[in-house]
């Protein structure tokens, strides 16, 4: 039963792990911000924004206490975003927290699986548990890819209604400085970009575990 409930949960061991490695990952931003145009979208030197994709991405996986911070624009110094779009990213942040908490809890419980099984049993089950992770996240790729094609604004906005409590992530594209920064296509990319680390992951986990279990000798053959 413990074991089946660890091929379950496995697979969400590597989405999130994929999620945290894209969303701080600065060059994933640089990328989406050269090709939506962003740099004309928004009203920060280009000089600047190294600085702000550091902090933006580096909030939401905890790099950063604070997301606000200011920065001359045009002139006159200011901050970088307003009222509502911080409150907004302290709510994804929080989301960002409790996935952790959950990624750290369900890794530290297929850990202490692996550990409890006798050493005899691990490679096996460490084969069958990243067969599981790949199938999985196989699985949600699918599901996700059903959700691009046939309607991702609208899953995107289902999304928001579950996951927030209140509308602050109803943006303004003409005043706010964020929706500007991080369209609705930057999500749709960021969500795939995931998925596709995700599956690298778990193949390579998964080849990893075979190939280690084919050359590791039996207890049998061993004097």
């Amino acid at each position: 039963m413990l074991k089946k409930i660890s091929y379950v949960v496995f697979p969400f061991v590597v989405v999130i792990i994929a999620l945290f490695v894209m969303a701080g990952f600065n060059g994933f931003y640089y990328y989406q911000f050269a090709k939506n145009n962003t740099y004309d979208a928004v009203d920060i030197a280009k000089a600047d924004m190294p600085k702000v994709i550091d902090r933006l991405s580096g909030y939401v996986v905890g790099r950063y206490p604070n997301f606000n911070y200011q920065l001359s624009i045009d002139g006159v110094e200011q901050d970088v975003y307003n009222r509502r779009e911080v409150l907004h990213m302290a709510d994804v942040r929080q989301i960002f927290d409790i996935t952790r908490y959950i990624g750290a809890a369900l890794a530290m419980y297929v850990t202490a699986l692996i550990f409890a099984l006798a050493e005899s049993d691990r490679m096996k089950y460490l084969i069958d548990l990243t067969r599981a992770g790949l199938i999985g996240v196989l699985l949600i790729a699918v599901c996700l890819g059903l959700l691009v094609v046939l309607d991702f604004a609208k899953y995107f906005v289902v999304f928001h209604e579950i996951f927030f409590d209140n509308d602050l992530w109803l943006l303004n594209p003409a005043t706010d400085r964020l929706i500007q920064m991080l369209p609705q296509v930057f999500f749709r990319d960021m969500a795939v970009a995931i998925t596709l680390l995700a599956l690298l992951l778990a193949a390579v986990m998964h080849l990893v575990a075979v190939v280690i279990g084919k050359r590791r000798p039996a207890k049998s053959e061993i004097k």
